[in-house]
């Protein structure tokens, strides 16, 4: 086994190299989640397994208040506590196999999913040799 620090938005890792990629904690303090899940696919093979655990906006109505009004201290407190389960998933367009909570209270959530793209050959122009 090997650890690599590198950008999760920008991995060095070649196209198609795992059976599963897992994001622990890391989709509500990534900059662009969108661009996360786009390279989780990329690296994933096709029709592997995508997971995800992260804290999700509170669907209690205490605590998403609770958590609304901490947003504005994202920066200090290292994460997005109004990070939505239901937006992530429409913008990055994942097809979740499996929702379920996990952790101490159901603080955290598990998001499993299939990588659903297909990796598109690039198209090259064909040269053309004067006869």
């Amino acid at each position: 086994m090997q650890l690599s620090i590198m950008d999760a938005e920008d991995m060095e890792f070649a196209d198609s190299s795992f059976d599963k990629v897992v994001a622990m904690y890391v989709a509500s303090v990534a900059p662009n989640p969108d661009r996360l899940v786009d390279e989780m696919r990329r690296v994933c093979k096709p029709n592997g397994q995508l997971i995800f655990v992260n804290h999700f906006h509170s669907s209690n109505p205490v605590l998403r208040a609770f958590e609304s009004f901490l947003a504005p201290l994202s920066k200090q407190l290292g994460f997005r506590p109004n990070f939505s389960l239901d937006r992530f998933i429409n913008k990055t367009g994942l097809t979740a196999t499996n929702i379920h909570p996990v952790n101490i209270f159901n603080f955290c959530t598990m998001v499993e999913a299939r990588n659903n793209s297909q990796l598109h050959p690039v198209a090259i122009e064909p040269t053309c040799v004067a006869p």
